[in-house]
């Protein structure tokens, strides 16, 4: 996951409108959400306001990525597989 966070932030401009974010970040992040985790003090540190529109800092986003990365659970074998 970490590689492809890099390839992430190599693709990220300086600064990311929420409206955007699905598409610079591959679909992980919703804009929807954001605005949610933003109202709750949860979301994205740094964010600014140019105008009416919320925009993250690429480093800020990419921390916020790290933060969200978790090793799946082995849940064993399906049962087809036994």
């Amino acid at each position: 996951m970490i590689s492809s966070l890099r390839i992430i932030s190599d693709a990220l401009p300086a600064f990311v409108f929420r409206k955007d974010i699905s598409t610079h970040t591959q679909g992980i992040l919703n804009p929807r959400t954001m605005a949610n985790l933003d109202s709750q003090g949860r979301g994205i540190s740094g964010a600014i306001v140019i105008g009416k529109r919320v925009a993250y800092p690429r480093e800020s986003v990419i921390a916020f990525l790290a933060q969200q990365v978790r090793p799946r659970k082995n849940r064993g074998p399906s049962p087809s597989q036994k």
